[in-house]
């Protein structure tokens, strides 16, 4: 169902695209240090709105493995504890056992 969702959102993307390309026939001139660009400005924004996705799914993805990494150690953490109460639970156990002889 997700990827039907994708798959419907890319083509919204798409459409809206070619609509906005078609409507927006002007060219920008773009000047670098070293050249200059003739690019219409239609181009110009899908780049840059690709662009921002791009730069977006980096830093999130960053944000999502600090995310997981802080999860695997957290889990690893309750792993030592709960085996840490199990072994106090065996050996309280094993003391009171020795003491009603």
């Amino acid at each position: 169902m997700l990827k039907v969702f994708y798959v419907i959102l890319l083509a919204i993307f798409v459409l809206s695209s070619l609509v906005f390309r078609d409507l927006n026939q002007q060219e920008v001139l773009i000047n670098y240090f070293f050249s200059e660009v003739l690019v219409e400005t239609a181009w110009l924004v899908i780049a840059s709105f690709l662009t921002g996705i791009v730069m977006c799914s980096i830093f999130i993805g960053i944000e999502i493995l600090k995310i997981k990494r802080k999860l695997k150690l957290q889990i690893q953490s309750e792993k030592k504890i709960v085996e840490q109460f199990k072994n106090f639970k065996r050996d309280r156990d094993a003391h009171n056992d020795t003491a009603h002889l």
